[in-house]
This record gives C-alpha cells, structure tokens and sequence, in this order.
C-alpha cells in the first residue's frame, strides 16, 4: 500500500503557495543563484527577499525568510540536499497520511490523537523512541519538524509537524503562539489519552529574567495548533495532549482539565501565519464563530477510539515505519552534520 511522494512541479505563476512549495521554491531559488554565480543573491541584498514576500502576497511568512538566511552560506551542494531531506520529510508525512486514509482516520481531531500517537511512540523518530527535550541547536531554521527525526523536540517542533501533515490533509490549521500557565495550581490536564509521553529536564540556564520576561510576554512561551474542523473551531496542543476551547481573541482554556492559555495572536500572524490560513486568525480577531468545538466527552470518546484502532494495528504501524526508515535516517543524518558544521 506505500508508495513515494511524488515531485510536483511548481508553478512560476502561483500565488498562494503551500508550505511544502515555499520551502522548495527558497532552495530553488538559492541554488539557482548560485549557479548564476550571483553570490550576492541574499547576503547583500536584501531586497530581494522582500520582493519575494510582496510578489506572493506574503505567502513567506519570518520563518521561511529565516530558512533562506540560514542557507545563505551554504555551498550549492549543500543546498541541494536541503531539498532532498525535505522530500524524505514529506515521503514521512504521505506514508502516514495513505495509512490513515487506510484506517479510515479521516476526522481532523482523529488526525491529531493519530499524529499524536505516532509522535510520542517514536514513528517519526530514527531511534524508534521519544523523548521531550530541549535542544542545544536548531538544525535547519525554518524546519522545525525535522528535528523530531532524531527523537527529541520541544512544542515548535511538535506543532510545525503537525501543522504539515494536517495540510497534506487539505485541513486549515496554522500553527499559534501562547502563553502556557507557569503556576502549576493554575493547570492541569485531568484526561489524557493512554498515550506514553517521555520527558528529559535539561539543566536550567542561566538567562537574564528580565529579558526573558519580555520575549514571553510578546511571543508567549508555547506553541500550538489552531484547526478549523468543518463547523468547529479549536486549538490542540500535541504536546500535552489536549484540547482548547477559544474563548475570545485572548484567551483558550483547556477542555479536558483547567488552565487558561494567553493567545499570541500578533506574534502568530507576523512569525508563522500561511496566507492560506490567515482567515483562521481573522475569525479569532473578530469573535466570529469561535463557540463551537468538541466537549471533554468527545474528546476523550475519540482518543479512545482511536488510540484503540492503532493498539490493534501495530503491525501495520511498523511495517510503515520499516518503508520510510531510511527517509528518517537520511533526515538524522543530515541534521547531525549539520550541527557537527556548528561545533566547528
């Protein structure tokens, strides 16, 4: 049943690009500047990335300009192995996506307790395990998610990979930025699906409170998803395995225990909103039908279902896993010598 992802060709006269086009299209771009022997391309001008943002109607968004300023240095040998692990990344995500299609996973909050459940039981990992964790490097800026390929991450990561799969999907979802209670009393998650999360404290660094006082209160200090489901309206958080509910522009409280989350919403749209999705953001900002969502009962009705529906299907699962493998492996690999180049 598996089969690769294919090459799509991109089109010179599209607008509103996908997310998997963006990135390409940045490499794309780059190496053929190189090629061109126009070494100047990104390094000293700038304006040409702010041509590039105002030509697609801002389907670039901060993090895809950080992507092309983090390839700015590379050889064109280089760059074009960024384009190759981000096929692997995407052969990762069709292979998952035809076996939900094949079990039937086709709801939008299924697709998360499913994502969910392939996350923290290490299918997208090359060690087969994983674990939350603060990384020392971001590998490549710009894809957050590959770095789940060495089993480890934090929020963006998980967020950003689920945000891709969702739109291979054709589901709206973008990801959010927020503020996470930092008083325990002030949260808790009173359900969680029986899902296994594996956790690692790294030693706390040093950093000047006062500066990360402000970062937190402008950006927040946790990512999410924001997911339009038909009627019904929602944010899920993969990394703690719940549900929220959008109480207005500012606020979203956990359905399957308590706890207020302070929506980032600026932040969100000028960092990391798609033009495709912006409307999601709108209808937050104006209030707009933003009371329908799923209740603690349905949620957890649908963890059980369908964590129960992989427990059952194992096999399947890792005969998935085994065919995409070395998609993972070349993923790992490409992020260790990266990080390598940044200890030398």
């Amino acid at each position: 049943m598996y089969k690769k992802h294919g090459n799509e060709k991109i089109e010179e006269e599209k607008i509103e690009l996908s997310r998997r086009d963006k990135k390409i299209l940045c490499l794309k771009a780059i190496s053929d500047a190189y090629q061109a022997n126009d070494k100047k391309f990104i390094k000293n001008n700038f304006n040409t990335i702010l041509d590039m943002m105002v030509k697609t109607k801002f389907s670039f968004n901060f993090i895809d300009v950080w992507l092309l300023m983090d390839t700015k240095d590379q050889t064109d040998e280089e760059i074009k192995n960024y384009e190759t692990v981000l096929e692997n990344y995407y052969n990762v995500l069709y292979t998952y996506s035809e076996l939900a299609t094949y079990l039937n996973i086709t709801n939008p909050l299924d697709l998360c307790i499913y994502v969910t459940y392939l996350l923290w039981n290490g299918y997208f990992s090359v060690t087969g395990e994983h674990t939350y964790q603060e990384l020392e490097n971001t590998s490549i800026k710009g894809l957050q998610a590959l770095d789940v390929a060495n089993g480890n991450g934090v929020c963006l990561n998980y967020a950003d990979l689920l945000n891709d799969f969702l739109h291979m999907k054709n589901i709206k979802s973008s990801i959010i930025l927020c503020k996470f209670p930092n008083n325990k009393e002030e949260y808790k998650v009173q359900y969680k699906p029986k899902i296994k999360k594996k956790s690692q404290k790294n030693e706390q660094k040093e950093i000047i409170k006062p500066l990360y006082n402000f970062i937190e209160k402008q950006i927040g200090n946790h990512a999410v998803n924001l997911i339009r489901d038909e009627e019904k309206l929602y944010i899920y958080d993969i990394t703690n395995m719940s549900l929220l509910r959008i109480l207005d522009k500012d606020y979203a409280n956990i359905i399957n225990g308590y706890g207020i989350f302070e929506l980032k919403m600026l932040s969100s749209m000028n960092l990391l909103s798609d033009c495709d999705y912006d409307n999601l953001f709108e209808q937050i900002i104006l209030e707009k039908d933003i009371d329908e969502t799923y209740t603690k009962k349905e949620y957890k009705n649908s963890c059980e279902r369908i964590v129960q529906l992989l427990n059952a299907n194992e096999g399947l699962l890792i005969e998935g896993y085994n065919y995409i493998y070395e998609d993972l492996k070349v993923i790992s690999d490409t992020i260790n010598e990266k990080n390598k180049q940044k200890i030398k």
